[in-house]
């Protein structure tokens, strides 16, 4: 399921985060529940707060124990190294090395940082070191 949120808006956020969550308690869907952050947005160029959303994720996680919330922020726009979304909070990061690191669309490039500093992003990362182990 996939639903838009206006990203600069906490408390429409938590109002979409607690409705999914009720909604799966209701269902036997046991799959991840991922904020996804694009900032800034295409093509609005709205700025989002990383760090509140991540503080507010947190904060739902606290209140519902079995919460399995993930934040993921899509640093294509701006690069990671100037929004530092995994120290303010955020789970994993994407980026695309495509444009910044290829610079002419001859190099196709992604990379997917995890964090170090929470359960949630190591936990991630041992799963893609699965898979990327596995299959190569």
């Amino acid at each position: 399921v996939h639903e838009s949120v206006d990203m600069t808006n906490a408390y429409d956020i938590r109002q979409t985060i607690e409705h999914h969550l009720d909604s799966k308690s209701n269902t036997q869907h046991d799959g991840a529940l991922v904020v996804w952050m694009e900032t800034p947005s295409n093509p609005l160029c709205q700025v989002t707060d990383i760090q509140s959303i991540c503080d507010l994720v947190n904060d739902v996680r606290c209140q519902h124990q079995n919460a399995n919330i993930i934040t993921v922020v899509d640093s294509t726009w701006a690069p990671p190294v100037i929004t530092r979304p995994l120290l303010l909070g955020a789970d994993a990061v994407l980026h695309s090395g495509t444009k910044y690191l290829g610079g002419h669309s001859d190099v196709l490039l992604g990379t997917i940082s995890c964090s170090p500093n929470n359960e949630t992003g190591k936990s991630i990362a041992e799963r893609l070191k699965s898979v990327q182990t596995s299959i190569g």
